[in-house]
This record gives structure tokens, sequence and C-alpha cells, in this order.
């Protein structure tokens, strides 16, 4: 499984966000929840770049560049690489959804850096806990720009998603 590789709060955040990626797996608690699932089946096949900041690890960020073939990970200046298609996301999403219940809310509307984003409040229940997201997906694209992401009482982690020009960074291995 690929995210054994990651750093530990990453692997919460990550599992959390990923964890709504496709569609009609598990039961939906809210209508709402087709609108996040949907951009983040259209993440799971578009390359981007992502820059998480813990909360309640102050100053560690995570970087992530997902292209069609790899994704690469870089944690206290390091860079992991790791094979990984969008097929392979989407099946382990699948995996992780059949196990979750959620429920989604339209909230509001926002800018995130110039561009219109609907905004998602997001409840998931796996495996005994429950996490809270927040989403703001681009009303152009139909991808999230920002995602944050709290885990029981812990501060939230902040990620922002970015899909210009996403090439392998420098430096991988």
């Amino acid at each position: 499984m690929r995210t054994a590789t990651r750093p530990t709060f990453f692997l919460v955040a990550a599992l959390g966000a990923t964890a709504l990626n496709v569609s009609a797996i598990a039961p939906v608690l809210a209508d709402d929840c087709q609108a996040v699932q949907s951009s983040l089946v259209a993440q799971a096949r578009t390359p981007y770049a992502e820059t998480t900041t813990s909360g309640s690890h102050p100053g560690l960020t995570v970087r992530d560049v997902s292209t069609s073939t790899h994704h690469y990970i870089q944690s206290q200046g390091a860079w992991t690489t790791v094979p990984e298609t969008s097929a392979d996301r989407l099946k382990e999403l699948a995996d992780q959804m059949a196990r979750q219940k959620r429920a989604c809310r339209r909230t509001g509307a926002e800018s995130i850096g110039g561009q219109a984003a609907d905004v998602y409040a997001v409840s998931v229940d796996a495996d005994g806990s429950t996490s809270r997201m927040v989403f703001w997906i681009s009303k152009a694209m139909n991808l999230p720009l920002k995602r944050t992401f709290q885990l029981g009482n812990r501060p939230p982690d902040v990620s922002t998603y970015t899909y210009d020009n996403i090439k392998p960074p420098a430096g991988a291995r």
C-alpha cells in the first residue's frame, strides 16, 4: 500500500481526503456528497500538486505531486517516489469507501486564489473514528482547490492544490 511510506500525520490526512474519491461505492448520507465525490474522482485523474500544513505538528509541511504514473512526496526536505497510476488511486479509494459512512453539506461559496469555489462540509465515519473536512471546489474546473482535515479534537491540517504545469519534482528518486 503506497501510504505506508508517508509520515503518520500525512497518512491520516491523505486517508481522510482520498476516502471520498470514488462515487457509488459506500452509502451516501447526504445528497451533497455526489458533488464532492465527483470533484475528487476528477482530481484522481488529473495531475496535481498538494501542499499540506499540519495543524497538530506546527512547522510540518508535506508536499505531494501526483502525475498519471507516479506519486511524489516531500517531507522534511526529501522526496520519495511511489509508482502509482490514476487507476491504482481509484481502486485504493474504492476499497476505503466500502468501509465508510459520510455526510456532506454545501455551506456556501468563496473565492480561493481568485477562483470561485463551492464550499462543502464533510464528515466521514471509518473504522470507529470520525473526521471532519471542508472542501473548496472550483466551480470552473470541478477540482478541489483547498481542504481542511480534522481528526477528533486535533487542530485541522490544511491542504491547497494546484493543477498547472505539473511535472515530477527535481531531486525525486
